[in-house]
């Protein structure tokens, strides 16, 4: 357990809160960047393994992870919204407890429901991207992190004999876009969390979908929810049902409810916030957008960042390994999984563990790059194939029919770059190169060795150190300036002074 850090004395934001004290706190961005990796073949012996659990092993649910620049700026987030809401509703604060009793005791009507905030703000987060770029392994492993539930004792100060504390909540938005769908999400994922029966009860006591709505929202304060996670939200969902406009507003009542909330879908999956007029609520904390490793890189340093990106990815996918030999050329299995997914995480997995799955049906004990592009080629990726080549030949025609990607988003990138090959499908891969006899030219003889890029974490650490410096530079330049120079004293304060000057002028004339 990170210990929380000590803030002056005497102020609010320091006062003892009984809602923090089980919940981690991170020293610095490398700390959390360290926890959110996760190998789940670590400390398991392979060896010792039969066949069909090396098999399990390569076709069950797997979700190794090295952490991006992305994914640790989004769980930084995510880190911060979970304590600053903790920290607003803090029980040993008077006010704070008041606000939370005069929200937990109201009283629906089938009439009007305005729903008793207890804070004075929202705090929502936007997270969307095309599917299988790391949205949900990185709210998985951030859940991973906390305690979801936790039951204290009798407090005198915070005003309880004893409280189910719930930390987070994941929830999916309904299919069919109803409220009604929507509330029973929520409370069957209180009940399983909580061992409740909000589900069965609240329904019974509450008759209209209006007061369900709020008793339901009024538990979610009761327990102290400290995060909640709505996946899921897409246009249909949330624009085309029936129940579009209900939706919303049921949507920004649990906005300013006081409980920070994430919102996660696919890049199309917001479009219905131009249909709201409160929509910039949406967007009180900068959004993420999830897309495959290069997708909109148009320049060298872009390009360079993007190759980062994909060593952070290609760490965590190639360490999930259950084959007995070492693979004999990891750069290139790097480069045609990239080149086979699109830069896109999840189908880079499903390629490197399929490969492996070949590999230990036919007796193989490694792996070569030759392997993850014959299950390209196969009939098994065929479902994935175009929206894997849509990415990585920038052609917007291949993503016909896939629902989940911003076409136009992309085509505003890629339209004024031409790419060869024309055509993805007729662009030849390694299988097909080896089929012919070609040899490879070793271009790379006689040449410096590359540098390892860095991972996630090292990327993250190194921005942080340049701006420091950028900063310090600054710092001392503004230091040497001579008097007077605007640089120094500031473009506003010599605007103010020359304001302040014809102010003066006209009184004289006046």
């Amino acid at each position: 357990m990170h210990e929380p850090p000590s803030p002056a004395k005497n102020h609010w934001f320091s006062t003892p809160n009984p809602l923090a004290l089980q919940i981690p706190y991170y020293s610095d961005s490398e700390q959390l960047a360290t926890d959110l990796a996760f190998n789940p073949l670590e400390g398991l012996d392979l060896a010792s393994l039969s066949f069909t659990e090396i098999d399990e092993l390569l076709i069950g649910e797997k979700t190794p992870l090295e952490p991006t620049m992305q994914m640790i700026r989004t769980a930084l987030t995510w880190h911060g919204m979970l304590h600053a809401g903790l920290r607003r509703r803090n029980p040993n604060i008077a006010k704070a407890r008041q606000l939370y009793w005069e929200a937990v005791l109201h009283k629906p009507n089938c009439k009007t429901h305005p729903f008793m905030s207890p804070t004075r703000g929202i705090s929502v987060h936007v997270v969307k991207g095309t599917t299988g770029t790391g949205k949900s392994v990185t709210r998985q492993r951030f859940c991973e992190l906390l305690p979801q539930v936790i039951r204290h004792g009798a407090n005198s100060v915070a005003g309880w004999e004893a409280l189910t504390q719930l930390v987070y909540l994941e929830v999916s938005i309904s299919h069919d876009g109803t409220r009604g769908g929507f509330l029973t999400n929520i409370l069957v994922q209180i009940d399983i969390a909580l061992g409740t029966s909000y589900a069965i009860d609240l329904p019974r006591k509450y008759k209209t979908v209006d007061r369900l709505a709020v008793a339901t929202v009024c538990r979610l304060v009761a327990h102290y929810t400290g995060i909640l996670f709505l996946e899921e939200g897409q246009l249909r969902n949330l624009v085309l049902s029936g129940q579009a406009d209900l939706m919303q507003t049921f949507l920004l009542m649990l906005m300013n409810s006081g409980i920070p909330i994430v919102f996660l879908g696919n890049e199309a999956a917001f479009n219905w916030i131009a249909y709201s007029q409160d929509s910039n609520r949406l967007y009180t904390t900068p959004s993420e957008h999830f897309m495959p490793a290069g997708a909109i890189a148009m320049n060298a340093e872009a390009k360079e960042e993007a190759d980062m990106e994909w060593e952070a990815i290609a760490k965590g996918i190639i360490s999930y390994y259950c084959l007995t030999i070492p693979i004999n050329d990891p750069e290139e299995c790097k480069n045609q999984l990239r080149n086979s997914s699109g830069g896109i995480p999840r189908l880079a997995l499903f390629l490197w563990c399929m490969a492996q799955r070949n590999a230990l049906i036919q007796g193989q004990e490694s792996l070569s790059s030759i392997d993850i592009a014959f299950v390209y080629k196969s009939s098994i990726y065929k479902e994935h194939r175009k929206l894997a080549d849509g990415f990585r030949y920038r052609k917007i025609d291949l993503f016909e029919g896939i629902e989940d990607v911003d076409s136009e988003l992309y085509d505003t990138y890629w339209s004024s770059v031409t790419h060869e090959p024309t055509d993805a499908r007729q662009a030849p891969t390694q299988v097909q190169t080896a089929q012919k006899g070609e040899s490879k030219v070793d271009e790379t003889k006689n040449k410096a060795p590359a540098k390892a890029p860095k991972s996630g974490r090292a990327k993250f650490k190194a921005e942080q150190t340049r701006q420091k410096n950028l900063d310090a530079k600054r710092k001392e330049l503004l230091n040497d300036l001579p008097n007077g120079d605007m640089r120094s004293s500031g473009l506003v304060d010599n605007h103010l002074k020359s304001f302040q000057e014809t102010l003066d002028a006209t009184r004289s004339k006046a």
